[in-house]
């Protein structure tokens, strides 16, 4: 009896074992974005492929000084504007020279507040402008745990807004803090509190004075936060040396980072390197995004394209009674013939590429159900395709078919901003084909563009074999990708 519960016993530790073993294996290959790498040299390779990897270009920047390391934005979406009639406000904490706040107070109409637990320099009340405020106190991160953080001396920035009652700061600038040490606690409490959603610009400093590796990933932590948090994009970064560029020297290195906040769509938004931005985790990534679809459609309307392809209508968008587009954006010169299989008809246009295939101009007409049909026959740009087939009062299905010059044809697409009057875009491409790690990144980043139009992934699947035409390996298997509306806020009306 003793030996047949050992033997029981035996088999279930074994079995747990291998459970464990199994969700180890699971939980190694899902994409963790956040993972603790093995040692302090991967950390500082992580963090700085996020420091030195532009996500914003701004075409448009003003250098205020000489002596400062914060160009200031100006581009017209996600800048600030400084030639408005409001008056910015600026808040300036730790500032290790005055040159930014001085040149900035005195040559814009912004108001600068200073907070600082230092003396300024001696003239600085001499020369300083009426613009520009200095306050002798600390700002300290909003820790529940620091009882101390609003006495005579220190302050949380929360505080600071109270008293200031500013509900907006269009550049928040961190230089130095009371503990140099834990110098990446302020922005992450700022993030998480939500302060940042009142704040446009954030300039500040990454001081890494050691090679430690809870030190790194902290700084790691705070800037993913900042991206994806609170969604804000890099858009310039300076450093102390030339030389702090080299993963082996960033000991002692200063590191002085400047984001704006939200630029629309129509801007392209690289996103940071997957974790340490080697291809197996670009890849990981990209998989964990396509596979992680939450959007359902209860109502699916049946549409046969050509006698080859069926498209799925979602019908969940169509939330009142109008009219429905549906419009077709192809390269091949074929006749097309579009049959409704339910109760749901469109109307249907035709965008369809030249020769030298989306380039240059398109050819754009309407057609009916059965493609005998064909009328308003224009030769035009495609934007002017786009515009014209929309309709802003009428529910907007989009379906390409363009296969190769799929990634081109989207990044035209997005940079029109076209896309806010679609509810649902419905694409067949070969996704995996000539994807590699210079553009894979890349890729990802116009699929997360997508989703800034308040369009979710629906459907990311192997099209049916009659649709797959020559198309028979994995990396040429041709896909489905499918985005529906889900919030009717940034649609154009």
């Amino acid at each position: 009896m003793n030996r047949r519960k050992r033997v029981i016993a035996y088999l279930i530790g074994l079995a747990v074992i291998v459970y464990c073993g199994v969700q180890m294996m699971y939980m190694k290959d899902v994409y963790s974005p956040l993972q603790v790498l093995a040692d302090a040299h991967s950390e500082a390779k992580r963090l700085m492929r996020f420091i030195t990897a532009y996500h914003f270009m701004c075409n448009s920047t003003m250098i205020l000084s000489n002596a400062t390391n914060w160009p200031l934005c100006l581009e017209q979406d996600g800048g600030i504007n400084l030639d408005s009639s409001t008056t910015r406000v600026i808040y300036s904490i730790g500032p290790s020279n005055y040159d930014f706040e001085d040149a900035i107070a005195r040559n814009t109409s912004c108001n600068v507040f200073v907070f600082s637990h230092e003396k300024p320099p001696s003239d600085f009340f001499l020369t300083k402008s009426n613009n520009t405020h200095f306050i002798r106190s600390a700002i300290v991160p909003n820790d529940p745990a620091d009882f101390s953080r609003n006495s005579y001396e220190t302050q949380t920035l929360n505080n600071a807004l109270g008293i200031l009652k500013h509900k907006t700061v269009d550049i928040l600038k961190i230089e130095h803090v009371l503990d140099q040490r834990r110098s990446y606690e302020l922005l992450y409490y700022l993030i998480n509190d939500g302060v940042m959603k009142r704040v446009n610009q954030v300039y500040f400093s990454v001081l890494i004075d050691r090679i430690d590796d809870d030190y790194l990933y902290a700084w790691y932590r705070t800037l993913y936060s900042l991206f994806h948090k609170a969604n804000f994009r890099l858009y310039h970064t300076a450093t102390s040396n030339q030389l702090c560029l080299q993963v082996t020297l960033m000991e002692s290195c200063m590191y002085s980072m400047s984001w704006v906040k939200s630029p629309s769509p129509r801007t392209f938004i690289m996103y940071p390197p997957a974790v340490d931005g080697t291809y197996k985790n670009e890849m990981k990534r990209l998989e964990d995004y396509l596979d992680n679809k939450e959007k359902r459609c209860k109502d699916v309307y049946r549409v046969h394209v050509t006698d080859k392809t069926t498209l799925d209508l979602c019908g969940d968008v169509m939330k009142v009674s109008k009219s429905c587009r549906l419009v077709i954006i192809r390269v091949a010169r074929s006749p097309v013939t579009v049959q409704f299989l339910d109760r749901l008809t469109c109307d249907v246009f035709v965008i369809q590429g030249s020769e030298l295939g989306m380039e240059g101009d398109v050819t754009v007409f309407r057609t009916n159900s059965g493609g005998n049909s064909v009328t308003n026959v224009q030769t035009l740009s495609l934007n002017e395709a786009m515009y014209k087939c929309l309709n802003p009062d009428a529910y907007n299905f989009l379906y390409t078919d363009i296969d190769t010059e799929y990634w081109a044809l989207m990044s035209q697409v997005l940079d029109s901003a076209v896309l806010q009057g679609v509810d649902q875009i419905l694409s067949d491409l070969s996704l995996w084909e000539h994807i590699n790690m210079n553009n894979i990144r890349q890729r990802f980043s116009e699929l997360k563009r997508i989703n800034a139009y308040g369009l979710e992934l629906y459907e990311y699947s192997d099209l049916p074999e009659s649709e797959r035409l020559y198309f028979t390996s994995l990396k040429h298997k041709k896909k489905r990708l499918s985005f529906i509306r889900t919030s009717q806020n940034l649609k154009f009306k």
